[in-house]
Order: structure tokens, then C-alpha cells, then sequence
């Protein structure tokens, strides 16, 4: 237990901001339980429910929530070339498509483990070309939450980028293709790629190559061994030289170019897209600042919290908002790798988490019993039941 926990008093408006509990449950389960349990007393708690994403799975759903869109479906691929039905949104009125790569490529459409070594974003890319061919002025691309490192090019072979290997086109390539990558030809390109603006909503800061770069931060939790850790790195240095001779970029100096397997990368070099804080463009749509101004209290929270979900995720967005407005932050997870000391020390006034550590298998009905216990904890120690 933090100290001096019950020095806070009470909080009459009371934001619920938080992810969604990534492969359990989602950004909605997550507040309705949550506030199911403050609101057991009937005190007459402001409790505002605003289920949020940072760029990854769910990211649609906000988009969805504030603006009109109508729901495109087309037929395209997973990450791993099964063939799948897959929505983006069309703001008909602004001319905009919005795509939630997690949507296609993502590791929770997949219905076998991940293994991003033999994975593709070629799928991403027949989404994004029916947008084109919709004829979308504008494109949101939202890059979190995928099972692929192919550094784009997938998606770009989908948009008529052709890849040499030696003499022989990849017509469909993986991400175990791109260190071998010896010439990109152009000609045959979507014509419309040049006419649309893409804004690229990254959801992490990180860079494409490194110890802190697209493979060896995200690569192994998308089913990678450590043998094609360094395979796939050859791939992201493949698309840094690339990126080098076409546009004169070093990636390396450009933070979210790691994001989603190096498609932040991708996306500059194939798609001449202007790489953006996801959160800050789902913040503006949403208007989170005046939520955010307006509590007493602010809840967010993730799955897992570790010292990774404060490099650029949600939770510390969430918290320099809040802090601009001197308002307290509490966060709610699944589990954690950080302690209450640490949370502490980073500015955030409490942390619990449901389980002590990963259960062998997700009980979700279990884990929003436990959500709906800390509500009514909570609620308990400022109305003082």
C-alpha cells in the first residue's frame, strides 16, 4: 500500500482514460467495469467514461466515436497472408480515410502465434490502395499494435513498388525477403500515392535500428528467435540505406521510425508520410485536453505496465496533460514490471494491478470481477464506507 493514500479526499469528477488490456480485454471493458465499481454507493460520482487508444488497436473506435465516418470492407491479408475481411473508416465530408494497421497486420487478428520473421504488411497495403482508389485526399495511418518488421515493404509492393532480388521480382515479399533487396523500381506505382497526404500516427518514439530500434525492442514478442533478431536487423539496415539514397534521410534521427516493425520508416520512404504522435492526433479529435482539464481525478492504465509504456504510450501522454493542469493520475493494469516506488518516482500517485504476475491463461471474466473490486475499493476510501 502507498502511503498517505487517504490524505487525497474525495473526487467528485473522475476520468477513466485508459488502453485497452492488450489480447483481453478492450479500452471499453476497461472503463465500464472500472466505473460499475466506483458508482456501487450511488454517491453521485462524476465518473466519465473515455476509452482512449495511442495508436494502436482501438484507435478506430475513438476515431469512430467523434467523427462521421462511413465503414469500408474489403477483402485483403493478415500479417501472416491469410486471406481476411478488414474495415478503415471514410470521412466522406473531409475527403479522409483513416487505417488502423492492428486492424490487418496485427497480432490480434491472427488466429496462430505470431512470427513476424515470415510476415508481411502486404495486406496494409491493399487497404490503403482502395482508399486511393476511393479517391481520399487524406490518410490517417495508425501504426501500433502490429505482428510484422518488414519495414513497410510489404505494404509497398501492395501499392506497386517492385523489390529485386538479383534478377527476380518479390511480388509478395516477407520480412525475411528485405536484407536481400538489391533494387526498388518505381513504375509501376499507384499514380495516387503522390496526390494524398499521409499522416502517419506513430505510437512509440523509438528509432529503426539499435538496441532500442524496431527488431530488437518489439521483434521478439511478434514470435522472432534470437538467430533472426539479427536477420531482421540486416532488413531495417537495408531500409535505412534506402531511405538514404531516395530522400537523403537518416532515419536514425527520426524518433517513431521504428514503430510497427519499421513501417514509421516505411511509410516516410514509400508513402512520403509526415510521421505524428498518434495519441496527439487522437487527443485533438477526441478533445482530451478539456477532459483531462476538467477532472479531479485521472484513471488510465494499460495490460502490462513496464518502464517501456513510458516511452511515448498513453499512460505519459496522459500524465504530461495532467500535469500541465496539476491533476493527480492513477494507473490500472494487468500486471506490471515496475514497483509502487517506481511509479512513485515518475509522478504517478498510485498503481495497482490485477494479478501479481501473467496467469497461465486469461480468465476475462475474472479479470473484470477484479477491475470492478478496485472501483469499489477505491470509492470505499473517499466516501469513507
Amino acid at each position: 500500500m502507498l502511503p498517505n493514500l487517504r490524505k487525497v479526499g474525495k473526487f467528485n469528477t473522475i476520468l477513466l482514460v485508459p488502453d485497452s488490456f492488450k489480447n483481453s480485454l478492450s479500452a471499453e471493458e476497461v472503463t465500464e467495469e472500472l466505473a460499475e465499481g466506483l458508482d456501487y454507493y450511488k454517491e453521485g460520482l462524476d465518473i466519465q467514461q473515455f476509452p482512449f487508444a495511442d495508436g494502436g488497436e482501438g484507435s478506430l473506435k475513438v476515431v469512430e466515436r467523434f467523427v462521421k465516418c462511413e465503414t469500408r470492407t474489403i477483402y485483403t491479408f493478415d500479417a501472416l497472408m491469410k486471406p481476411i475481411r478488414a474495415d478503415y473508416l471514410v470521412d466522406p465530408v473531409r475527403n479522409i480515410a483513416y487505417v488502423e494497421a492492428a486492424l490487418v497486420v496485427g497480432l490480434e487478428v491472427l488466429d496462430k502465434d505470431p512470427d513476424c520473421y515470415n510476415a508481411s504488411t502486404y495486406g496494409l497495403g491493399l487497404v490503403i490502395a482502395d482508399a486511393l482508389d476511393f479517391g481520399v485526399d487524406e490518410v490517417y495511418l495508425f501504426l501500433g499494435g502490429t505482428a510484422t518488421c518488414d519495414g513497410g515493404v510489404g505494404m509497398a509492393a501492395a501499392l506497386g513498388y517492385h523489390f529485386m532480388m538479383e534478377k527476380r521480382v518479390l511480388e509478395r515479399p516477407l520480412a525475411r525477403d528485405v536484407k536481400y533487396i538489391s533494387n526498388v523500381r518505381t513504375e509501376n506505382v499507384h499514380s495516387r500515392i503522390s496526390d494524398v497526404k499521409f499522416h502517419v500516427a506513430c505510437d512509440v518514439d523509438n528509432v529503426l535500428l539499435g538496441e532500442n530500434g524496431a527488431v530488437f525492442t518489439y521483434a521478439k514478442q511478434k514470435g522472432a528467435t534470437e538467430e533472426q533478431l539479427e536477420l531482421l536487423e540486416l532488413g531495417m539496415e537495408n531500409i535505412r540505406k534506402m531511405l538514404l539514397d531516395k530522400k537523403n534521410i537518416d532515419v536514425q534521427d527520426v524518433p517513431g521510425t521504428g514503430a510497427a516493425g519499421g513501417l514509421g520508416a516505411g511509410s516516410i520512404l514509400f508513402l512520403d508520410g509526415q510521421l505524428k504522435s498518434a495519441f496527439d492526433i487522437l487527443s485533438e479529435i477526441a478533445g482530451l485536453r478539456d477532459k483531462i482539464k476538467n477532472a479531479d481525478l485521472v484513471i488510465t492504465g494499460e495490460g502490462h505496465i513496464d518502464m517501456q509504456s513510458f516511452n511515448g504510450k498513453l499512460i505519459s501522454k496522459i500524465k504530461e496533460i495532467a500535469d500541465e493542469f496539476e491533476k493527480p493520475v492513477w494507473l490500472v493494469c494487468a500486471i506490471r514490471s515496475i514497483s509502487e516506488k517506481e511509479a512513485l518516482k515518475i509522478g504517478f500517485e498510485r498503481i495497482h494491478s490485477l494479478y501479481k504476475s501473467m496467469p497461465k491463461k486469461i480468465n476475462i471474466p475474472e479479470s473484470k470481477r477484479k477491475l470492478f473490486k478496485v472501483g469499489k475499493k477505491w470509492a470505499e476510501e473517499w466516501i469513507e464506507v
